[in-house]
């Protein structure tokens, strides 16, 4: 999204044609539950996940709230102690067995 700002510049710092990044805080939701956008799966119908219950995997829809780059906040459809899987999600089946282990970094 565009936006014009008028900034004082009285050391001339600033010149015509410079042009910024910035990203503007929306809003702030507290103990939201959120995932790496790469978790999701959107090629479907609606977004969902593939998540791993009792060594199977499992789709899941998802209803989705505020994202940025790197993350999006899940409203509906998970809990904090699901198992989502993160990497190789495009190469599970539903009711595959797997062995899952924790992600690391971030």
């Amino acid at each position: 999204m565009g936006v014009e700002v008028d900034i004082p510049n009285p050391g001339r710092k600033l010149k015509p044609g410079m042009f910024a990044r910035v990203e503007v805080l929306v809003d702030t939701r507290r103990g939201a539950l959120t995932l790496p956008v790469e978790a999701l799966r959107v090629g479907e119908a609606r977004p969902s996940v593939m998540v791993v219950r009792n060594g199977l995997v499992e789709p899941v829809f998802v209803e989705l709230g505020l994202s940025d780059s790197r993350f999006v906040e899940v409203r509906q459809g998970l809990g904090e102690q699901d198992q989502v899987i993160l990497e190789g999600k495009d190469l599970v089946k539903p009711k595959q067995k797997v062995r899952t282990v924790p992600a690391t970094g971030q």
